[in-house]
């Protein structure tokens, strides 16, 4: 039997994205993609958070 691969990610660093947070679906970007423990990590930024 061949040893399983690595997950692919389906997004890339600096792509817009849209995200869940609880209920609520919010325009995001993509900062960091990682694969830890066979799985996909993706690190993201809301668009328009942290703004005063």
């Amino acid at each position: 039997m061949a040893p399983k691969q690595d997950p692919k990610p389906k997004f890339q660093e600096g792509e817009r994205v849209l995200c869940f947070h609880g209920p609520l679906l919010y325009e995001a970007k993509c900062v960091k993609v990682a694969i830890k423990d066979k799985q996909v990590k993706y690190f993201i930024h809301y668009s328009g958070w942290n703004k005063k």
